[in-house]
């Protein structure tokens, strides 16, 4: 048993110190190229990528709602009655669902996008709308906060200040310099 412990506790300490959300956040907003005209493939890959670490870690974070919490989740959503459909809405247990579906598909999506740079037009300008849904600052701050991993600033624990300005990029000099629209 001893043995066991003493392994799992040196496992802990060997591990790199992960980069705080803070730091990642603002890899991302150093990443857009607020300046350029033109956004090259060079600078979506290194833009995609820190935006796919930036998720990576805030997916690492965020818990995870017990079987029986999403069984329960699950079945109050299941129902016409409005009124159990908003109390679920309002738990902690949908918020948690709700970030974690979000933070799983915005690492998917990213992993996708980072794997698909520079090839086929159409396939990137895709995928690079469709990480855009992950940029919804104002839904993650509700999650976060209501879930009570923020205080519903975008400052907190969970920094997500880059994620207006990254949505506003992808949708505008990134989807552009995609389909090279003058």
């Amino acid at each position: 048993m001893l043995r066991w412990l003493f392994a799992g506790l040196l496992s802990v300490l060997v591990q790199p110190a992960l980069a705080s959300t803070e730091e990642l956040s603002g890899a991302m907003i150093r990443a857009i190229r607020f300046g350029s005209d033109e956004i090259t493939a060079d600078m979506r890959l290194e833009f995609a990528r820190a935006a796919l670490v930036y998720w990576e870690s805030f997916d690492s974070r965020i818990p995870r709602n017990s079987p029986s919490d999403s069984e329960w989740i699950k079945g109050e959503l299941d129902t016409t009655d409005t009124q159990r459909i908003g109390r679920a809405i309002n738990t902690p247990q949908y918020a948690l669902s709700q970030l974690s579906a979000r933070s799983e598909s915005c690492v998917g999506s990213h992993r996708l996008l980072v794997d698909n740079i520079g090839g086929d037009m159409a396939l990137e300008l895709y995928l690079w709308l469709k990480v855009s849904y992950c940029y919804d600052g104002e839904n993650i701050q509700s999650h976060l906060q209501r879930a009570g991993l923020s205080n519903g600033r975008a400052d907190g624990s969970f920094n997500t200040q880059g994620v207006t300005m990254a949505r506003d990029y992808i949708t505008g000099k990134i989807a552009n310099s995609v389909y090279q629209v003058d």
